[in-house]
């Protein structure tokens, strides 16, 4: 089987709308804890994508004039089989649409223990959904939290805590990530993780440079 990828001359152009609003809080009146809280929506027409061979394969249905096949053998006849696929058109295309929307919050502060400057974050992303129309005709594919061979997905919930410590010419970092689990669709899936990464550091101080 042969495929063709690339850019397209039958390409429209994107065209899309972005909302997104929220409020920063201060807490307590010595601004030590920043809590923050945003909600954005997006909606797309006609979005450019470049499709993987299989994405094509797996909606043949909506892609029929994208796949060339052999003529079926009298064995594919028998069984009512299609013939072999020999080639596959994955050039950019535009889907139909897409939609979605979500909440970001965070929290972060920053303060002195001992001598040591601390500053924890802690950053949470829902996504409320995320809505895919391949074609004009197709029905709505819900992606938020659903795997997708076409790579047009989202997990529903995504998370970072993280701590930054301070001291003269010493810092430390330390961070934890986690995303939440993606359901499987035709065989791709992801299960939930979590991640943790860390530095240590130390800083040196700039020489100090006198003339005499």
């Amino acid at each position: 089987m042969t495929s063709t990828s690339g850019s397209s001359a039958d390409l429209k152009t994107e065209t899309g709308r972005t909302f997104s609003g929220g409020i920063d809080v201060f807490l307590p009146s010595d601004r030590r804890w920043q809590l923050s809280l945003f909600t954005w929506k997006l909606k797309q027409s006609d979005r450019v994508v470049f499709p993987r061979a299989q994405a094509i394969v797996d909606n043949e249905a909506l892609f029929a004039t994208r796949i060339t096949r052999a003529a079926p053998t009298p064995a594919d006849a028998a069984r009512g089989f299609p013939g072999v696929i020999t080639s596959v058109d994955n050039t950019a295309i535009n889907l139909a649409g897409v939609r979605g929307s979500g909440i970001d919050l965070s929290l972060h502060g920053g303060f002195n223990v001992m001598d040591v400057k601390l500053t924890p974050m802690v950053r949470v992303a829902w996504i409320r959904d995320l809505v895919v129309k391949v074609t004009p005709s197709a029905v709505d594919s819900q992606r938020a939290g659903m795997a997708n061979t076409d790579g047009i997905f989202a997990p529903k919930l995504k998370g970072t805590a993280s701590l930054a410590l301070e001291r003269d010419y010493f810092e430390a970092f330390l961070a934890s990530r986690y995303i939440s689990r993606y359901h499987a669709r035709r065989g791709c899936g992801l299960a939930r993780s979590m991640s943790s990464t860390g530095c240590l550091r130390f800083r040196t101080p700039w020489p100090d440079i006198t003339s005499t």
